[in-house]
């Protein structure tokens, strides 16, 4: 597997989260406790910079071009999120960073999502409890004002690909990605949308790919309380049905990656006149800690291939040769530590 070695430049616009961990082993007895609670000893925490920003630091790690970065933070007592991106990317790449672009303001709280996780006498990692400090503010019209003049800046300099990464906290608002879509498609720059439950902000602008996973594109295609029955028609591959609900309910997006996590995925794709082909991809083995943000990963590294291999005609072709690199990407990432990006030579 050969990464792209064209330097291309790519803009992520979206939620940002901090995610914060606090690993625990059961502490020894003897110890003095109320009856009832569970002891343990903590360990070292770590704060590392999720959302829309997984997707940022993936390409900063893999990638030869600029990769901007646009969404909302806040307050935060482990510093401001700039200067936690920084940490988190220094380690990996010193010689090159995400360019953030996002509005900062100390008077909201920064999304947080804080996870307990117990580690056992073997190492294994699990997740028990998860403490979510959720803002959900809705970006200002100012705020998005600034983020397209920042898209047209960077622009000037030749952007090559676009990510939404919409965890339906408020910053992207339909204003902003009609905004942003209607520069794009007028350029001609390929657009990756991530969503969340909600397609209506997305439907009125040109979509290269769309990402949802099962249970998202259970709520956009109007059958919210049917991923259990689609799940079977994945494994008695009838997948037919999720080609017509995709041209139905989401008619604007040339291709379709539905994300099935254990199930693989279910790739839609356009062939001669109104003719889909569609495809069952199997999933790489998760790992043993439960790795999070591998669909954040993959919408990364698929739009990053994608947009290196612009001299490919056959678009069709152009995307099964990016999400074939993008999901050897994906299975290097699920051997990492949580959240910690791999390096190209990792990859290789």
């Amino acid at each position: 597997m050969e990464l792209t070695g064209v330097p291309v430049n790519i803009f992520v616009f979206g939620d940002l989260v901090l995610d914060h961990f606090i690993p625990l082993t059961v502490k020894p007895q003897p110890y003095q406790a109320v009856p009832g609670e569970q002891v343990f000893d903590g360990h070292p925490r770590r704060t590392i910079p999720g959302g829309a920003a997984n997707c940022a630091r993936l390409i900063a790690s893999l990638g030869s071009g600029r990769v901007c970065l646009w969404g909302l933070s806040g307050y935060s007592p482990w510093g401001s999120f700039a200067q936690i991106l920084d940490r988190s990317h220094r380690s990996n790449r010193a010689d090159r960073g995400v360019i953030f672009y996002g509005s900062h303001n100390e008077a909201r709280r920064m999304n947080t999502i804080t996870r307990l996780v117990r580690i056992d006498e073997s190492g294994l990692r699990y997740r028990e409890f998860r403490v979510d400090d959720v803002q959900k503010v809705k970006a200002t019209k100012g705020q998005q004002r600034d983020a397209i003049e920042y898209l047209r800046s960077e622009a000037k300099r030749g952007i090559h690909g676009i990510i939404f990464n919409d965890h339906d906290m408020g910053s992207l608002t339909e204003a902003l990605v009609r905004g942003i879509g209607s520069f794009a498609n007028d350029t001609d720059i390929p657009m990756f949308v991530d969503p969340k439950r909600n397609w209506s902000r997305y439907k009125k602008i040109h979509v290269t790919c769309a990402l949802p996973n099962l249970k998202e594109w259970c709520h956009i295609v109007r059958d919210p309380n049917g991923e259990a029955t689609w799940r079977r028609e994945i494994n008695n591959r009838q997948l037919e049905r999720f080609a017509t609900r995709c041209l139905r309910y989401m008619p604007n997006v040339d291709f379709h990656l539905i994300k099935c996590d254990r199930d693989g995925a279910v790739l839609i794709a356009p062939l001669s006149g109104s003719r889909r082909l569609i495809r069952h991809i199997k999933a790489p083995t998760q790992t043993r800690n439960q790795q999070l943000g591998p669909g954040e990963i993959l919408v990364a590294a698929l739009a990053m291939e994608y947009a290196g291999d612009s001299d490919q005609d056959d678009q069709s072709q152009r995307m099964f040769d990016a999400l074939g690199n993008a999901l050897g990407v994906v299975a290097c990432y699920l051997e990492k530590d949580w959240q910690e990006v791999p390096s190209a030579s990792e990859i290789q």
